[in-house]
């Protein structure tokens, strides 16, 4: 996922953990320069409630990630979260078809 800007990763953030309550990244390494910070490792979660308009599964994950958050005059200017989506939705029991389907149309629709 993609957000830019205070606003955008707020509501991105807010969504991801009403899905996922017990979300929990651990991170085994990061890196940064003058303008990016880059963290990663794995993440595990709870589908416990709705995500991009798939009920809950109410099944657990763990699958690997990569946070890019560039900087500008020392200000964080937004955020690229990296997922490993096909382990995330064995995990919670999705298509990873029917998921970028619906992350699709949910990125058209803002």
């Amino acid at each position: 996922s993609r957000a830019a800007g205070r606003a955008e990763v707020r509501r991105s953030y807010e969504a991801l953990f009403r899905a996922f309550p017990d979300l929990a990244p651990t991170s085994s390494s990061e890196a940064y320069g003058d303008d990016v910070f880059v963290t990663w490792g794995t993440v595990h979660g709870t589908m416990d409630g709705p995500w991009l308009g798939f009920e809950p599964t109410h099944r657990e994950f763990t699958c690997a990630f990569v946070n890019v958050v560039p900087f500008h005059n020392g200000r964080m200017q937004g955020e690229q979260l990296f997922f490993d989506l096909p382990e995330l939705c064995r995990g919670i029991g999705l298509a990873v078809d029917d998921v970028v389907r619906q992350a699709a149309a949910a990125q058209a629709a803002t």
